[in-house]
């Protein structure tokens, strides 16, 4: 039976790679045509439209590449297309000059608590000329959307498990990207090359950033101030995460508390996430020593995005999942304590963390992992990080901000 498998996955392996060979170069041939035959018959500034269909981690991501693009292409129309989760926060970024935000719903990234009704009912980017589309993942939701042939050339990069999807949209909507750095560039390096591809390249990746308006700022120092925060300062933790197989155990987190708490009794701990994630927060409450629950509170869905920026740019250190939560620490130059199991940090990892942050990873023979679940009922690859780990990267952090902060008042 094994050797029937190998076979049969060998010779789907081959058909794949010849047939996107063949549709990889009927693609060059068509793009090329249809786009240069546009742009001689228009003097409009270009557009770019940038669709995102992921996570809001890997909406985050975007944001050094759309600043780059404001600075080195200012002449540049960009939009975006985005799930529901995610467009909001692009909405409220002002200072990225974008000029559509629009949104794609999709079962497959749905979230509980959605509000199914929400959900765009036309499509307003059929109607639309873009100059280049950038396809960051693959999605099948899209294709009939690439048929209707007003986009000029296309790039897109995935994961390389799929040549023969990858030849398909290739022949659709233009050049694919295929990058055999993938291994050791981050997410935002990859979409970047994949606008270089598209003829727009940028020099200078920043930092990844977040708006926070006066009001969202007057909110969350009215909320500290009412929470009667000490000179402990605070913790943030998120414990949440687009896949259940991604989440560190419950307990865990309340055993690493205990400890924390037990030398650092005047310290306050935050869990944060939006509104349906507060089921998880209850659950680890729960499993809390009486004695400390008092110092430890969920404030799940209580924050808009900007809002929850400044929160976190507030905090001493944020502990988390592979998630958004982590990627918008990084953007407040918050220390992060990153836990990884299934999927690689260094291309989801966050992106210029601030000094002193830590990724906790352990590698297993399965990493990494691409599944939405996993066989395994026990997590290995996240049950493998410790305690022990976590509160040791933790207090190495609290020390140096403390030892910081004494030579401040000393100086």
């Amino acid at each position: 039976m094994s050797g029937l498998f190998f076979l049969q996955s060998f010779f789907r392996s081959a058909a794949s790679w010849g047939m996107a060979q063949v549709f990889r170069a009927a693609a060059r041939g068509h793009a090329l045509v249809r786009f240069r035959f546009r742009r001689m018959f228009s003097s409009e500034p270009a557009r770019v439209l940038i669709i995102q269909l992921a996570h809001m981690g890997d909406g985050l991501m975007l944001t050094p590449v759309l600043k780059a693009l404001r600075r080195e292409h200012p002449h540049l129309k960009v939009s975006l297309l985005l799930n529901s989760y995610t467009a909001p926060f692009f909405k409220s970024q002002t200072q990225l000059e974008l000029e559509h935000v629009w949104e794609l719903d999709t079962i497959k990234f749905r979230k509980p608590g959605f509000d199914a009704s929400a959900q765009t009912q036309d499509q307003p980017w059929e109607d639309q000329w873009f100059d280049a589309v950038v396809l960051v993942r693959y999605s099948p939701r899209l294709l009939p959307y690439v048929l209707i042939g007003k986009y000029g050339r296309a790039v897109f990069y995935d994961y390389g498990t799929y040549p023969l999807r990858k030849g398909w949209m290739g022949l659709l909507t233009g050049t694919p990207v295929h990058s055999s750095a993938r291994g050791v560039q981050n997410n935002v390096a990859l979409v970047a090359a994949a606008l270089a591809t598209a003829g727009y390249p940028l020099r200078d990746l920043g930092h990844i950033s977040v708006f926070s308006s006066d009001a969202e700022l007057r909110r969350v120092s009215d909320w500290l101030a009412e929470a009667d925060i000490q000179s402990a300062g605070y913790l943030v933790l998120a414990p949440g995460a687009p896949f259940p197989y991604r989440q560190w155990p419950a307990e865990r987190y309340a055993e690493l508390f205990g400890r924390v708490l037990a030398t650092n009794p005047a310290l306050k701990i935050f869990l944060i996430g939006a509104a349906h994630e507060s089921a998880l927060h209850q659950a680890i409450m729960t499993q809390l020593d009486p004695r400390i629950a008092g110092c430890v509170r969920s404030v799940a869905g209580e924050f808009s995005w900007g809002e929850l920026a400044a929160f976190i740019s507030q905090a001493r250190v944020l502990v988390g999942t592979d998630g958004g939560l982590v990627h918008l620490a990084s953007a407040t130059s918050t220390p992060v304590i990153a836990l990884y199991g299934p999927q690689m940090p260094e291309i989801f990892g966050p992106w210029q963390p601030a000094p002193g942050s830590r990724v906790l990873h352990k590698r297993r023979f399965c990493s990494p992992c691409w599944q939405r679940g996993c066989v395994s009922p026990q997590h290995y690859c996240m049950m493998d990080i410790s305690v022990d780990e976590v509160e040791d990267a933790l207090r190495a952090i609290l020390s140096k901000l403390d030892a910081v902060a004494k030579t401040v008042e000393e100086y």
